[in-house]
């Protein structure tokens, strides 16, 4: 007896960052900066784990070096776009604000982060201005795990060769050129985001990475299906209740049979025997309405439910089943245009008794009247 089956497993699909972005991430992603509305723009910031030194001055090997550590970091990172990541620094050919394309007033920045990691600047504009909303004590790693900050004992240390604007630093007095690749390379250790002091490019420490353009997809939605009509006799039809992305946890919900069915719903009723059953709703009352709780699990797409059709000797007019989706969680919409679904039962025993009434000849007011039936 068939109740309840789940489709093939399907594992979340990933985000790719081909051609052009900006690149649409699903509403759950894991990176998703939290309270993100569809549509939005964001991009994703981390500091290498691993140490290197500052002594080439070809941005292209230090675009490299942070591309390798993006792609070995958190597993929602794709090979496409962790080719896609920054190194937030500058040589003197080439600044790090044009080498990650942060001019004019775009997106916000937030730590690389499960769950939503901490917003870093509003805006490109916010990003320059000399201090980050959230600096020291925030900073994650390319695996989105925070980065120690031990501010007191031996400081992080991060080359950037920029000044706090983004552009390559130099220095006006003695016209010391501190890019990468130089002989003394601009550095952070403090407050300040880019710049706090200079190091020996000789020395190993840690890169900042910027991620490409990332947008937020719309919300997946649920939607209900079956043939929309069948015969009335003794067979399980399948019910498909399919979700538009598979999501990374759970998708929890309710399915209603509403009270604008014309079937009988599982047992006998009002002298009407039983038309059709679904096995696995349950006890279940919204709205005096009967109702199941189901789960599609994550990475799953789709989830089969059997409805059970009864047959009869009774000639009857055809008769409906109309199932309602609710209740979605946070972050799934029910579908607008299939959320509901109605299934016709199609009477196979011949057309239903009709009693005609025909009337008589006319009469005068107040008197008897015949009627033939």
């Amino acid at each position: 007896m068939l109740v309840v089956f789940i489709s093939a497993t399907e594992a979340q699909a990933q985000v790719q960052c081909n051609g052009s972005g900006p690149y649409i991430v699903p509403y759950d992603w894991p990176l998703k900066p939290s309270g993100l509305a569809v549509g939005k723009k964001f991009r994703l910031l981390f500091v290498t784990s691993t140490k290197h030194k500052a002594d080439k001055k070809n941005i292209a090997h230090y675009n490299n070096l942070v591309q390798t550590r993006a792609k070995a970091g958190h597993e929602q990172i794709t090979d496409s776009c962790g080719d896609r990541f920054k190194v937030l620094g500058s040589t003197n050919a080439v600044d790090a604000r044009n080498n990650t394309s942060t001019t004019g007033t775009d997106e916000a920045i937030y730590w690389l982060k499960p769950g939503g990691g901490d917003r870093v600047a509003d805006n490109y504009g916010d990003f320059y201005d000399g201090s980050w909303d959230n600096f020291r004590g925030y900073m994650t790693t390319e695996s989105g795990i925070k980065v120690p900050d031990n501010y007191n004992q031996d400081s992080i240390v991060i080359f950037t060769g920029s000044e706090n604007d983004g552009t390559a630093y130099r220095n006006t007095n003695t016209n010391l050129k501190g890019g990468l690749g130089e002989r003394l390379v601009a550095i952070t250790i403090s407050t300040q985001p880019f710049r706090s002091s200079l190091l020996s490019k000789g020395a190993e420490e840690h890169f900042y990475a910027l991620s490409p353009v990332f947008q937020v997809d719309e919300k997946p939605t649920l939607s209900v299906s079956a043939n929309p009509r069948g015969a009335e006799v003794n067979i399980f039809r399948g019910i498909y209740i399919d979700i538009s992305q598979t999501r990374s946890t759970d998708t929890t919900f309710v399915l209603c049979v509403k009270d604008t069915s014309t079937a009988t719903f599982r047992t006998a009723s009002g002298g009407k025997a039983r038309d059709f059953n679904i096995s696995s709703i349950d006890n279940l009352k919204i709205d005096g309405q009967p109702c199941g709780r189901y789960t599609i699990s994550a990475g799953i797409k789709s989830l089969q439910l059997g409805m059970r059709i009864f047959h009869d000797t009774t000639p009857e007019a055809d008769e409906t089943v109309v199932l309602e989706l609710r209740n979605p969680p946070e972050g799934v919409a029910i579908s607008s245009t299939k959320g509901t679904f109605t299934h016709t039962i199609v009477n196979n025993d011949g057309p239903p008794t009709t009693i005609t009434v025909t009337g008589g000849t006319a009469v005068t007011e107040g008197t008897g009247a015949q009627f033939t039936v």
